[in-house]
């Protein structure tokens, strides 16, 4: 039972003295709070010597500046007074130019005569002739029918001369027959065709069928019809076979020669003649 007192009496003891230590804690706490708030706001706070050293790098900065702005200043002011010295040389110097008499233009004669012959040639004044190239066989014609006038071709180098409103109402209306060189211009009218894109005589080297060539083309030997033949314009090439194969349906025994028949129709890559060699080779053998 001793015992039990003295333990009952330590505790008591140790109570006491935790509700004494307690005020002393909490006091030394906040003089802590305060030295740490005041240490803080010493710290935030720059000193005078940061203060003197930004102004005199900010007054540094403003110098350089001025500097800058000078310097510019000056530049412009030179660069002005170039263009202006430079306005002045121009000036000048159209000002001599202006009090240079104009030369005198040796041409002016010819130029007129031109414009005059121009004006003489006008559309309205012109005229074209038209040539049929083509013979025509049994009795047909290629007839062209134009506002104020009517042709009826029958014959190789047949001419007509038309208007020029007649000839661009003829392009107009019969271009395929130009297209086959049915008809065609004359060589005189070459700027005119080529214009028009329609055929003339000028051949640009190839050769030009005349009425003599018709006439004697059953009389050229083989040979030389050939060379003939290959000398022509592709539509020229048709119109010869064409004009052949009509005078042997003519029955006109100058044309129905087999060797020339043949040659002929080897040369074309139409191969006009064949059905006409087939009635042949029949006829030979009846």
């Amino acid at each position: 039972m001793a015992v039990s007192k003295k333990n009952s009496t330590i505790t008591k003891t140790e109570k006491n003295e935790v509700q004494i230590n307690e005020p002393a804690v909490a006091e030394v706490s906040a003089s802590a709070t305060v030295e740490a708030k005041e240490t803080s706001a010493q710290q935030a706070q720059p000193s005078m010597a940061d203060l003197m050293a930004m102004f005199a790098s900010m007054k540094e900065s403003i110098d350089s500046l001025k500097t800058d702005l000078t310097n510019a200043k000056k530049e412009n002011e030179e660069l002005k007074t170039q263009i202006e010295e430079a306005n002045a040389k121009v000036e000048e110097a159209e000002k001599k130019a202006s009090m240079i008499p104009e030369p005198k233009d040796s041409t002016a004669e010819s130029t007129t005569n031109r414009l005059l012959d121009i004006i003489a040639n006008r559309k309205s004044e012109k005229e074209v002739v038209l040539i049929h190239n083509r013979e025509i066989i049994g009795g047909g014609s290629t007839a062209l029918r134009l506002t104020g006038l009517s042709i009826d071709f029958h014959t190789f180098g047949e001419q007509r001369l038309l208007s020029w409103q007649q000839f661009e109402e003829c392009v107009s209306k019969y271009r395929r027959w130009f297209d086959k060189e049915i008809i065609v211009l004359g060589p005189e009218s070459a700027d005119i065709a080529e214009r028009y894109n329609v055929p003339c005589l000028n051949r640009d080297g190839k050769r030009i069928i005349t009425k003599e060539d018709l006439r004697t083309l059953y009389q050229k030997p083989e040979r030389d019809l050939e060379d003939f033949y290959n000398a022509l314009t592709d539509d020229d090439k048709d119109f010869i076979c064409s004009y052949w194969l009509g005078k042997c349906y003519s029955g006109d025994q100058n044309y129905i020669k087999r060797g020339k028949i043949e040659i002929l129709n080897r040369l074309n890559p139409k191969h006009p003649f064949t059905n006409y060699i087939v009635e042949m080779n029949f006829k030979s053998i009846q």
